[in-house]
Formats: structure tokens, C-alpha cells, sequence
């Protein structure tokens, strides 16, 4: 089995790929995956935050790619931050196909994280925070329709 991680940190022949919000030039995020999840696959690739779309090219004979994505965190509102949520799934694929990858920035104060965190407000003169971009994969094309797995991101 091919594994593929994104973001926050894992592809397997099928495989595993791990798509995980980090932020910008943010310090590293943390992850229930842990430091060396990549070293127990025997193939995976691991998708970093690039505030960009990413390309997958699934390997010859793989038709199935077991995914873990992790979403973006919120912005801290009073010392209490939203952690972006963990999907995983396993998803038949096949041989030479390019899947999409995107994966979701962390928000910044009232700035929302890449890929759809949204921007916080104001009520009664109080700026509201930011909450996290998604990760996702998408296949045959890289529109919002085209999502095949997702995992959603938080704001506080």
C-alpha cells in the first residue's frame, strides 16, 4: 500500500498520504500522527503548507492510496486556539492519475488560513478571529466539486 500524508505531515503501493494546515511561516503545528509516522510506511509522500495547490501522480500499480489530512487550526482567541480536524480514508485511485492537493493554512489573528478560512469580523467594537483553511484532495480537476476527501478546519 502506497501512503500519502498532508501538511502537518505520510504516501503508501496503495498509498498514504498525510495533508496537514500549517501556516505560513508560522512554527511548526502539532500532529496526532506523530514525528515518525512517515518511517512506518514503506512508501508514502507528505504534503507541507505551500499556500498553493500541490499535484500527486499516482505510481504505477498503486490503485488504492490510504490518505490522512488534517485541516488548518484557528486563530487564538484568549489563549485558546481550534485545532483543525483529522480525516483519514482510503480511496481507490488509478495508476498515473493526478490528484489535486491542497492543504489548509493556519489563521492568523483575524486573518483566515488558505483555502477557505474565513476572516474574523467585528461585533461591538471587538475584532473576531480567524478560523483555519481546509485540506483536501481533489481528482479529475482541481474545482471545489471535485473534492473527494476533506478535513475541515476550526476558528474559536
Amino acid at each position: 500500500m502506497t501512503n500519502f500524508n498532508f501538511g502537518r505531515c505520510a504516501i503508501t503501493s496503495t498509498a498514504v498520504a498525510l495533508i496537514a494546515g500549517c501556516g505560513g511561516s508560522q512554527p511548526p503545528i502539532r500532529t496526532s500522527v506523530g514525528a515518525g509516522a512517515s518511517d512506518t510506511y514503506a512508501n508514502h509522500h507528505t504534503f507541507h503548507y505551500t499556500g498553493k495547490k500541490q499535484v500527486f501522480s499516482v505510481p504505477a500499480s498503486v490503485t488504492n492510496i490510504k490518505v490522512i489530512a488534517i485541516g488548518g487550526d484557528g486563530a487564538p482567541n484568549y489563549g485558546r486556539a481550534g485545532y483543525g480536524g483529522r480525516v483519514s480514508a482510503v480511496i481507490p485511485v488509478t495508476p498515473y492519475e493526478d490528484l489535486w492537493v491542497f492543504v489548509g493554512g493556519n489563521a492568523y489573528e483575524a486573518k483566515g488560513g488558505f483555502n477557505g478560512g474565513g476572516h474574523g469580523g467585528t461585533v461591538f467594537s471587538s475584532a473576531g478571529y480567524g478560523g483555519g483553511g481546509a485540506s483536501d484532495v481533489r481528482e479529475d480537476r482541481d474545482g471545489l466539486s471535485n473534492r473527494i476527501l476533506v478535513a475541515a478546519a476550526v476558528a474559536v
